[in-house]
């Protein structure tokens, strides 16, 4: 049930911000990135990671697998907004739909290929073309 509560105010937090790339509300916007994080963090999505589970849960959520992909990451966003490539490695990182400089929040999508390691942060990225180092952040140049 509680999957079921979130996806209902993902789609309502995020409804129409893909063409304006802002969310409609601030308050339900900041509502939704609360219950994601509780959501990952207290569900059973934990005991799946890196598994086909896993990946058929995120689907569920939104987000776009285009084939085979090993997700083990920290923290996701946004999961409607983000497109994972074939062959991906995401291990403990955060993959984010948005980003925000002074104040200034910016939904957009995030793709996300290649090796993504530990402790880097894609928010509404294009594909990383090799393997990427540790605390790193890859933001705001994907259209």
């Amino acid at each position: 049930m509680w999957t079921l509560f979130f996806i209902c105010v993902q789609y309502i937090s995020l409804f129409n911000s893909r063409e304006q790339g802002k969310p409609a509300s601030n308050a339900i916007y900041a509502l939704y990135n609360t219950m994601a994080f509780h959501f990952q963090k207290y569900s059973f999505l934990n005991i799946l990671q890196g598994s086909p589970s896993f990946n058929l849960m995120m689907k569920l959520l939104g987000e776009r697998i285009r084939d085979r992909a090993l997700l083990y990451p920290h923290r996701l966003y946004e999961f409607s907004f983000i497109t994972i490539s074939d062959k991906v490695i995401v291990i403990l990182s955060y993959i984010l739909g948005h980003y925000a400089v002074y104040g200034d929040l910016t939904i957009g999508p995030s793709l996300v290929s290649g090796v993504v390691q530990e402790v880097i942060i894609a928010s509404s990225t294009l594909p990383m073309d090799e393997e990427s180092g540790p605390f790193r952040a890859f933001v705001g140049s994907c259209k």
